[in-house]
């Protein structure tokens, strides 16, 4: 089965993994089809907003950590080491 999402303006556009970052709310309201109950639960989260700085390190293995906090009042309470995370977040060969 081919993987696609259909853009407003109608093209089409294939891709083996996806990655959606918008609020779960507005998951919900774009998905075509979800139980009434999916839909209520929605409506009613809260959230927060986030900023996210991502840097890119020519390195691999630069530790074995995914999550590293920060509980010091920073300018960050914590990095992400996606490449530890998921095979798919990193280069090709790192």
């Amino acid at each position: 089965m081919q993987k696609a999402v259909t853009l407003s303006t109608g093209a089409q556009v294939g891709y083996d993994h996806l990655i959606v970052t918008a609020p779960l709310p507005v998951v919900v309201r774009l998905l075509t089809w979800v139980p009434a109950s999916v839909r209520l639960a929605a409506q009613g989260l809260r959230s927060v907003s986030v900023r996210c700085v991502n840097i890119g390190i020519d390195r691999p293995k630069i530790t074995e950590k995914h999550w590293i906090y920060y509980p010091e009042d920073t300018v960050f309470h914590r990095i992400f080491v996606q490449s530890n995370a998921s095979p798919f977040l990193r280069a090709a060969g790192v």
